[in-house]
């Protein structure tokens, strides 16, 4: 076989992903020869119909077809070698949110809660990339300090101060604050419970909440009267010593 058939014959597929906020999208290039095939799409949704484009010559399909990636790059795309799982559509979480001095209080139901998440999230100032703290370590050390195998269950002597050391051991690594200036890692609402929202944290959330619109978004009447109560309280936590997280109740969807 000749140089320039084998290259006509050869095969090359790239694959992108660009995940930030709430926007997962995915974009694949393929040559084979002198035809270029390009899928791209949600992750996890439906793609969009293949595009295909014949070029003059294989030369210049390769040339296309940096071109292409060289442009995905610039727009902010990661190479990846295998596709990302789609996100698990979030719990319906039942919130109770409490500022640590003050005693202020505000329940978001599931509904109240995912909308916030993603109203957040949208506006860029949480990041659902944000990982949490490993917080097993506190249970361990709990069940250790107090003689026990492990956690204890319903109705133990001593569950309530097994519980209360945990809290204490475990206080700083709720409290932790992103690397990333004014962000939030949405964990603190969307997984586990008794995250600390801190002060600094909590007057982010106001700012952003009052100042950053979300695109192509118009809230009703119920999400605006939520978006108000949300900004009150956290401008309370901001000046309150910021406030827990508690999570009364999970189901999944």
């Amino acid at each position: 076989m000749r140089g320039d058939e084998a290259q006509e014959d050869n095969v090359s597929m790239r694959r992108f992903e660009y995940i930030q906020g709430n926007t997962a999208k995915f974009w694949e290039v393929a040559r084979r020869g002198s035809t270029l095939t390009v899928r791209s799409g949600r992750i996890g949704g439906t793609a969009k119909e293949p595009r295909t484009k014949q070029l003059d010559d294989y030369m210049a399909a390769e040339r296309e077809f940096d071109r292409l990636i060289r442009d995905k790059l610039r727009r902010g795309y990661v190479e990846v070698d295998d596709a990302s799982e789609p996100e698990a559509p979030m719990p319906d979480r039942l919130l109770v949110l409490r500022t640590l001095e003050g005693g202020e209080e505000l329940r978001l139901e599931p509904s109240a809660t995912r909308y916030i998440v993603w109203r957040m999230v949208e506006v860029g100032v949480m990041d659902k990339q944000e990982r949490p703290p490993d917080l097993q370590r506190w249970l361990y050390r709990a069940s250790r300090r107090l003689r026990l195998e492990d956690v204890p269950e319903d109705g133990h002597p001593l569950q309530d101060e097994f519980w209360d050391l945990y809290m204490e051991l475990s206080a700083a690594d709720r409290r932790t604050e992103s690397s990333q200036h004014g962000i939030v890692g949405a964990y603190k609402l969307s997984i586990g419970t008794d995250w600390i929202i801190t002060a600094k944290e909590a007057a982010n959330l106001a700012e952003a909440s009052h100042t950053r619109p979300p695109r192509r978004h118009k809230a009703s009447n119920s999400q605006r009267e939520l978006l108000k109560d949300w900004i009150e309280f956290n401008q309370k936590g901001a000046s309150q010593g910021g406030y827990i997280v508690e999570c009364l109740e999970e189901t999944p969807v």
